[in-house]
């Protein structure tokens, strides 16, 4: 298992303030969201599906998110093009790559029309 606290120091944190999208909120919502998904722990889905990374995000709505929002949001895509390795392929940036992961879960959340549940409701 990675340590909690350092993903959030050293991946979580730096990656959203690079993307200009920190907030206490937005912090929360991704630790929780890894740690709930995969428990930090886990970089492919049990069962061979086919969701990766910490965030368990599928190849599909990382498909869905460069069709669909970022050819309107330049840049937000920039900043997810600054955050990709050379190589491997783009589906497998989810596994291997923390930083773009976290940005792709970001945009994920930052496209819903819900606001953020206050940075203190764990539950939320």
């Amino acid at each position: 298992m990675t340590d909690p606290a350092q993903w959030r120091l050293h991946c979580v944190r730096p990656t959203l303030e690079f993307m200009g999208l920190w907030s206490q909120a937005a912090e929360n919502l991704l630790m929780g969201t890894a740690l709930v998904e995969s428990g930090l722990t886990y970089l492919v889905q049990h069962g061979g599906g086919p969701a990766r990374g910490f965030y368990q995000i599928e190849p599909a709505t990382l498909a869905d998110l460069y069709t669909h929002y970022l050819p309107r949001h330049e840049g937000r895509r920039a900043s997810l093009a600054a955050l990709r390795a050379d190589a491997p392929w783009r589906d497998e940036q989810l596994t291997h790559n923390g930083a773009f992961s976290t940005a792709v879960a970001r945009l994920i959340y930052w496209r819903r029309p819900e606001p953020l549940p206050p940075a203190e409701d764990i539950e939320g």
